[in-house]
């Protein structure tokens, strides 16, 4: 019975304070900050960031970019420059709406808040994997967009993430 009673205290201990649940880390830095799960690793930014278009109007720079083998996530910090300006949600959303066919839209929301902050979701399919983006615009100059790469449409982990994502 001795032999069991460490493991028992262990058990009730370990009950007793949750850490048996999902663990999370924490992401902070460049003015944001989010949990994510655990399991996920660091991914090449470089790459990501390489394949984003440049354009005359401003710059999209990858803040993270984070997965594991089924799901990956990205921040992009976006600054306009000249006669830029970051697009207000509903009107990036009309453009991605524009930009795809219907039969490749999965769904859209024009109405959420991220931080406190007026967001624009949209979410579509291609090559039976799913994307789903959203954008925040802070003011005309600035904003962020935040990706989510997965198999499937459920955006559970990615509203986890959603709702712990600060601003500051």
């Amino acid at each position: 019975m001795k032999r069991f009673l460490p493991i028992f205290i262990l058990a009730i201990v370990a009950f007793g304070f949750g850490c048996t649940g999902t663990q999370e880390k924490t992401f902070s830095g460049d003015g944001i900050t989010f949990n994510y799960p655990q399991g996920w690793e660091n991914l090449s930014a470089s790459d990501l960031e390489a394949s984003l278009p440049t354009s005359e109007f401003g710059s999209i720079s990858i803040i993270t970019y984070l997965g594991n083998e089924t799901e990956e996530f990205a921040v992009a910090k976006l600054k306009a420059s000249g006669a830029g300006y970051v697009r207000s949600p509903s009107e990036w959303l009309q453009e991605m709406r524009s930009s795809y066919n219907e039969s490749e839209i999965v769904s859209t929301d024009e109405s959420m808040k991220v931080d406190g902050y007026d967001a624009a979701l949209f979410q579509y399919t291609i090559g039976g994997n799913y994307v789903t983006i959203v954008h925040i615009r802070i003011d005309e100059s600035q904003g962020y967009e935040i990706f989510y790469w997965s198999q499937n449409s459920d955006l559970t982990t990615f509203k986890k993430i959603i709702e712990t994502f600060k601003i500051s």
